[in-house]
């Protein structure tokens, strides 16, 4: 048994704050980023939720080991297991964890170290690593929003950080100002999360500051996000939901990071970009 695992956890993000008694309101789920902003809140404890009916899945999604709560939690996400030399990269994390989940990475060959993509899926973190005795790989710039400090977090600087030859952290921007990208050259693979949306067209990502509130991101930091992706080579991209994945490189994201400033700049052709002559007739009108 951990010391946290009576430690307050937002019902509605997942983050784990470091007493018994919760703050008076979670920063994270206020923030308007934040896909619950306006909804009640209260506050639970790994403790309590391993007395519901909540596990994690494991299973394959593509080249890697997913993992993902059930029933969902929070923002329903799926981290992955990425072998990383003889153990694993937990990349990103869910705020569920029990002896079974660990029983079961063990099987896997264990972990070696957590990275992850933003804020929203910071959850339980320091409770993962202190279980599997692991670092923590988050960017500088989202140091405002660990709100359980740990000797266990490195914070990274600066646009990228090696974590072997093969897998590079590399800091987008744009959702948050520390968010960052796993890039996996060996399968030509970026795991992105939601540093860009993957969305119902496979030829075109977006770029939003806050999806659920639908505030777009601006143009200084939708260039910063595709500036991001032009040194890699890759031709899958991986977003944080299970199955959520296409194939495109850094075409893809210029293309779509010019239709998105197009539309931000209220230029009407931009509706037309990548759409079939009929679909392009239509909204033409």
């Amino acid at each position: 048994m951990s010391i946290g695992d009576d430690y307050a956890v937002c019902t509605s993000c997942g983050l784990q704050f470091p007493s018994v008694e919760p703050p008076e309101f979670c920063p994270l789920s206020h923030d308007n980023r934040s896909s619950f902003r306006g909804l009640p809140e209260g506050w639970t404890t790994l403790a309590e939720l391993r007395k519901t009916e909540h596990h994690n899945v494991i299973r394959q999604d593509g080249e890697f080991m997913g993992l993902c709560t059930s029933p969902s939690l929070n923002f329903g996400q799926r981290g992955f297991i990425v072998p990383w030399g003889d153990s694993n990269l937990m990349w990103d994390m869910v705020p569920y964890f029990d002896d079974d989940t660990y029983e079961r990475i063990q099987e896997l060959g264990g972990l070696k170290g957590i990275a992850i993509s933003h804020p929203h899926f910071f959850s339980t973190m320091i409770e993962w690593a202190d279980r599997f005795d692991v670092p923590i790989y988050i960017h500088e710039d989202n140091r405002p929003w660990v709100f359980r400090p740990s000797e266990r977090i490195h914070f990274w600087s600066g646009e990228s950080f090696k974590l072997d030859d093969d897998m590079t952290l590399v800091r987008t921007g744009g959702h948050f100002a520390g968010s960052q990208i796993l890039h996996i050259a060996s399968k030509k693979t970026v795991l992105v999360a939601d540093s860009v949306n993957l969305v119902s067209d496979p030829g075109f990502v977006s770029f939003e500051y806050g999806w659920a509130q639908i505030i777009p991101t601006d143009e200084e930091a939708v260039r910063q996000v595709v500036a991001a992706y032009e040194p890699y080579e890759f031709e899958t991209i991986v977003g944080g939901w299970w199955d959520q994945r296409i194939t495109g490189n850094y075409e893809t994201i210029r293309r779509s990071g010019d239709r998105f400033i197009a539309a931000l700049r209220g230029d009407l052709a931009a509706r037309n970009v990548g759409m079939s002559p009929a679909s392009s007739a239509a909204y033409a009108v």
